[in-house]
């Protein structure tokens, strides 16, 4: 293997949960996105069930949810793939951000706001009780 070669990832064959998850873990892997997609999701109903905040503003934080998606996929995930860093061009990181704060961060805070509730604010529970 030389310097500038990645070793190839390893798949779910090992055992019965994959140190790291590849395209061949998939059914179609034609459709990684869906890993990202379940992650992200489970990533903002576990920090709203420690910051309930999260869920009472779910609109808001749901949009910045999004858009820190695209963040950590564009700077941090591509680049440390085999895909490598690039630099897209304006209308392309536009267009990304709005996708993902509309249709990634905002679906999936509202989804959890609808499935786990809204919770009362901290001033308003401790006056019922």
């Amino acid at each position: 293997m030389t310097a500038d070669s990645r070793p190839d990832a390893p798949t779910g064959s090992a055992g019965p949960i994959p140190a790291q998850l590849d395209r061949a873990d998939f059914p179609r892997p034609e459709v990684p996105w869906l890993a990202v997609a379940f992650t992200s999701a489970t990533v903002f109903v576990l920090a709203s069930e420690r910051f309930p905040g999260l869920r009472r503003g779910a609109v808001g934080w749901g949009l910045a949810f999004g858009v820190g998606v695209f963040a950590v996929m564009n700077f941090l995930v591509i680049p440390l793939s085999r895909i490598g860093a690039s630099v897209p061009s304006f209308p392309v990181v536009a267009n990304g951000l709005l996708a993902h704060a509309f249709l990634v961060g905002l679906p999936i805070a509202l989804a959890a706001r609808r499935f786990l509730g809204n919770p009362a604010p901290a001033a308003m529970a401790r006056a019922i009780a």
